[in-house]
């Protein structure tokens, strides 16, 4: 029951303060567009009031951009627009590889054959050469503003990793931490649904709050294992079982495994 009500009360500190992280960035959205609002129709009003002179389509006449400007100018809103829909396009692409690797993945099995193996091999460098490819191209483009993302400083430690991994794996060492980390990369698929950008934001602004409860609940477990070796010490016989208070480490494992309710008659 106690450690059922530590982590329930841990838990509920989270989801009270998500809630009020969330209730104030929907706030602040409000009052952006409330702003907007308010400056547009300003605008308008101004826009309302000036007289319209007899010389106003002169002076247009005179300060609008030449034909060749407005060719230069269509020029550049059709090169923008291109740009648009080419990068979208490219998103789509990484996104449908992202998902076809996560398959590759799970097509994994104990027990496959060596030839199955080699195929699963290949499409994992092929998806591994793709993603590298997305790097490079994205580090020539946006140069150091490519680290501002959060997102794309994440994609470049697991294709970095990545890597690392298919180099190692061909000289015979065992990655299977390495490869493990390829998982990470099914998270960007969250990008995919538009309320994650809010989830972002929001968990950006209660991490500290995050990390102080989970000091507070390490010093809980702390104090909870110092007392258990005080109280329970070689007390469970010899040799102890598995879960045991002989010892510090012992001690802070089994205070955590009974806070977590995991295997809760230990």
């Amino acid at each position: 029951v106690g450690s059922n009500f530590i982590v329930n009360l841990f838990l509920a500190v989270i989801f009270d303060s998500f809630a009020e992280g969330q209730e104030s960035e929907e706030e602040a959205i409000a009052q952006a567009a409330a702003d907007a609002a308010a400056q547009s129709r300003a605008s308008r009003e101004i826009s309302t009031a000036s007289s319209a002179d007899r010389d106003l389509d002169d002076e247009i006449e005179a300060t609008a951009p030449s034909g060749a400007d407005m060719s230069d100018l269509s020029k550049g809103e059709a090169a923008d627009s291109c740009w648009h829909v080419m990068a979208k396009a490219a998103d789509t692409l990484v996104y449908i590889f992202i998902a076809l690797n996560t398959v590759v993945m799970c097509a994994k099995y104990e027990g496959d054959t060596s030839e199955y193996r080699e195929k699963l091999d290949v499409a994992n460098d092929f998806f591994v050469g793709a993603f590298t490819l997305e790097m490079v191209i994205k580090l020539m483009l946006f140069r150091g503003s490519y680290f501002t993302s959060t997102w794309n400083r994440f994609d470049f430690l697991v294709t970095w990793c990545s890597i690392i991994d298919t180099i190692l794996e061909n000289y015979g060492r065992d990655t299977n931490f390495l490869r493990s980390l390829r998982i990470g990369r099914v998270l960007r698929l969250l990008r995919l649904n538009p309320q994650t950008s809010r989830f972002e934001r929001t968990a950006s602004k209660l991490w500290h709050l995050l990390l102080n409860l989970s000091a507070i609940l390490c010093l809980v477990m702390l104090v909870c294992a110092l007392l258990g070796m005080e109280l329970f010490g070689g007390q469970l016989g010899s040799p102890p079982p598995r879960a045991h208070f002989d010892d510090f480490g012992a001690s802070f494992v089994t205070v955590f495994t009974l806070t977590s309710g995991e295997d809760w008659n230990a």
